[in-house]
Formats: C-alpha cells, structure tokens, sequence
C-alpha cells in the first residue's frame, strides 16, 4: 500500500465518521424541536370545552400594587405559613453577615 492510498482511506473514514455524526445531531435536532408538541398531545381532548363563568369576567379584580403596606403585610404572612408547614432537617443558622 502506498502511502497515497492510505491517505486516501484515512480522508473517507474520516468524512464518513463526520457525516454519521453531523447526520445524527440533526436527527436529534428534529426530536428537539418536536417537544414544543408534546404538551398538547398528552392532554388529549380532556380540555375540549370548557364553560366560561360570565360572573368572573363581570366583576374587576382589585390589585395590591397601590399599596405596599398591604403588600408587605400579606407576603409576610405567606413566607410565615410557608415556613411553618415545612420542617427543615439542616441545622445551620446564618446569626450574622461581616463583610472583610
């Protein structure tokens, strides 16, 4: 064998190993981008119709945002409900922050 041949063996193994790999990255793509599907497909027809409540779009909603007061008051007693419902098994406490 010369050595133009061996050359020549070496230049398709490697076009053929790179066009397998090229070949299957876009394979994977294409499942990727089938994902965006996926959600639709496993509710099924469960969610064909639903009735609409009249009532609940008659009414306007009341927003906190004018007052953060209030804001405060009712995040502060959901992190505490939070916070009381789950046992937490760590027992590191931080007691104080310096900065060096």
């Amino acid at each position: 064998m010369t050595l133009a041949e061996i050359f020549t063996k070496a230049i398709m193994n490697t076009i053929l190993g790179m066009g397998v790999v090229f070949s299957v990255l876009i394979f994977i793509s294409f499942i990727i981008s089938l994902f965006k599907y996926l959600p639709g497909l496993l509710e099924g027809r469960k969610n064909k119709k639903q009735p609409v409540d009249v009532a609940a779009l008659s009414e306007p909603e009341e927003t906190i945002s004018g007052d953060p007061v209030l804001a405060a008051v009712i995040t502060a007693a959901v992190h505490a409900f939070l916070n009381e419902e789950t046992v937490t098994t760590d027992a590191y406490v931080v007691r104080s922050i310096r900065r060096i």
